[in-house]
């Protein structure tokens, strides 16, 4: 337990100091090691370390720098992660394949209207049209009623059978 010195100076033993820090007792021996704190006084089982301020930094010091700038970029690199997940889980976020996929399913939906279903809907119409100018208007108006109609519910048109 707590020991006094010469000087009634309180003193504490390694397992005092980890249960008072809420530290492993060898982490505080390598923090002491490393702030070079030399015990107080020394029995044949136990090491007292006199408690001084030098004594509450070191074992307030996470110890190496490089370490705690690792352990910070593995704690950030996994919140980014849950980020992520969270945000793939939402919907909001998509693979660039899956994207790619989409794309070309819709291009195709387009494709086959505009190139197959469109003429043989548009081309009585535009025959029926009196000059260029009406036959470019019932044009212009069946495209855009295709774009309207993949506008509306661009989700209908995936995987629908051209």
């Amino acid at each position: 337990m707590n020991k006094a010195s010469k000087n009634n100076e309180k003193t504490l033993n390694v397992s005092e100091i980890s249960r008072l820090y809420n530290l492993d007792r060898e982490t505080v021996r390598k923090r002491l090691s490393i702030a070079g704190i030399e015990p107080q006084t020394e029995t044949a089982r136990e090491k007292f370390y006199l408690v001084t301020d030098e004594l509450h930094e070191a074992l307030l010091n996470e110890g190496d720098p490089e370490l705690k700038a690792a352990r910070l970029r593995k704690l950030t690199a996994e919140a980014n992660l849950k980020e992520l997940e969270l945000t793939v889980k939402n919907g909001e976020f998509a693979a660039i394949a899956e994207f790619a996929e989409l794309t070309h399913q819709w291009i195709g939906w387009l494709y086959a209207k505009l190139t197959i279903k469109l003429p043989k809907t548009a081309i009585p119409k535009i025959v029926k049209a009196k000059d260029k100018n009406t036959a470019v208007y019932v044009l212009q108006k069946e495209i855009e009623a295709v774009f309207n109609e993949f506008r509306a519910n661009p989700r209908k048109f995936l995987d629908e059978k051209q």
